[in-house]
């Protein structure tokens, strides 16, 4: 029985690989690290994981309990925080690592970020390392992020990486950047993968997702008519990317060996919409259903220069306060993300996945994934329940 790796596991992208692994290779064995003090809190973060991805299936729980072994650890502490009795069993069973954890807060000092972002991989590595040496290292795959490239616009290739000095939008961007420069000074050593998605949404056939932050934000925004001006030029696209096509592309890429020592964007290149036309969808899409309960129809939000937008921002810093504020600061956060002038371009990975992974148009899941967070309430309502998985519209759930 042949074994992985995993961290990241109680995340979104993480479960999400968890799933594949156990669904789809029934001989597979999972070692998960999760953030715990104790054994007894590992296990139970972990059978909240499997709840979320097999609800009322019991017998794919319990065939999860049995393959996946739940390893407390800790990214920021020497030896991603395991005891010697889990790191040497992982030396001896697993060949493939897949580092899928992460934090993602865009406003943690730098300090606090390196220690999970870089500190994580470096000692990730130094795990490889040591099944390497075993004889056993099959792949590292890291799940990094297309905003690497920082503030830079235009178009970015995979093989491209800025230094130091960036310049990043945030301590999330700079430390995923310096984690990325380490990984490729040891590509000559160990097989290493590097993938980088763009803004994941839920997925492309349903819409599911447990994750309602970024793009889900201003979305709930638009359904609350809370977004009358939206900033960017016309030029500006939206570069998303369903959690589905992300998952099964990094499994793929990290079983393939031509792929070691690559950098793979997992984005959406030219089929990134332009930010009117999917604000512009959205909206439609809402105020048919506001037509239908006989609600008033949403106004669609202007577009505003970034200037226009710096001033405005100002202002209204000056004059929001308590809940208005704290969501408009939100929206500020988010806005490198959502509103950008940069081509991630991903014609390798395309070529990659020929024939294997099959990469799903935007404009064949957009509603449906504005549909879904709309319908759970941007997750008040449970998103793993799979009888909520039809979603309260007409849109086709499968097929796309």
């Amino acid at each position: 029985m042949s074994a992985t790796f995993l961290t990241g596991a109680t995340g979104f992208i993480g479960a999400e690989i968890l799933r594949r692994l156990l669904g789809r290779e029934p001989d597979r064995r999972v070692y998960a690290l999760v953030r715990a003090e104790t054994a007894v809190f590992a296990a139970q973060r972990g059978r909240e994981v499997l709840f979320r991805l097999f609800f009322n299936d019991h017998e794919a729980t319990q065939d999860a309990k049995r393959r996946v072994r739940w390893i407390v650890g800790d990214l920021t502490r020497p030896g991603l925080g395991m005891d010697a009795t889990a790191r040497q069993e992982i030396v001896a069973e697993c060949g493939e690592l897949i580092h899928s954890a992460a934090s993602t807060d865009f406003d943690l000092p730098l300090d606090e970020a390196e220690a999970v972002n870089y500190a994580g991989v470096q000692a990730m590595t130094e795990l490889g390392a040591e099944i390497g040496r075993a004889g056993r290292l099959a792949r590292l795959v890291h799940v990094s992020t297309a905003y690497v490239a920082g503030r830079r616009h235009g178009v970015i290739k995979p093989e491209e990486l800025p230094g130091p000095e960036g310049p990043f939008n945030n301590t999330y961007e700079q430390t995923k950047a310096k984690a990325e420069r380490f990984l490729r000074e040891r590509m000559g050593e160990l097989p290493v993968t590097v993938v980088r998605p763009s803004i994941v949404v839920g997925d492309s056939r349903t819409g599911r997702t447990f994750n309602f932050n970024v793009l889900y934000f201003p979305i709930k925004l638009i359904y609350r008519g809370l977004l009358p001006v939206v900033p960017g030029r016309r030029a500006t696209t939206l570069d998303i990317v369903p959690v589905d096509y992300v998952c099964d592309a990094l499994l793929a890429l990290g079983r393939d060996p031509a792929t070691a020592g690559r950098t793979f964007h997992l984005t959406a290149d030219d089929d990134a919409m332009p930010a009117m036309e999917f604000v512009g969808r959205v909206v439609d899409f809402f105020n048919q259903r506001r037509a239908g309960s006989g609600q008033a129809p949403l106004r669609r939000p202007r577009l505003v220069n970034p200037i226009a937008w710096s001033v405005l921002r100002r202002w209204l810093g000056r004059r929001l306060h308590g809940r208005p504020r704290e969501q408009f600061e939100a929206f500020n956060i988010y806005v490198p993300y959502l509103l950008t002038e940069k081509k991630f371009v991903a014609s390798q990975t395309r070529r990659a996945l020929e024939g294997l992974v099959a990469y799903p148009r935007i404009d064949s899941y957009v509603l449906r994934m504005a549909d879904y967070a709309a319908t759970r309430e941007w997750g008040k309502r449970v998103s793993w329940d799979p009888s909520l998985l039809v979603t309260s519209t007409s849109l086709p759930v499968t097929g796309v």
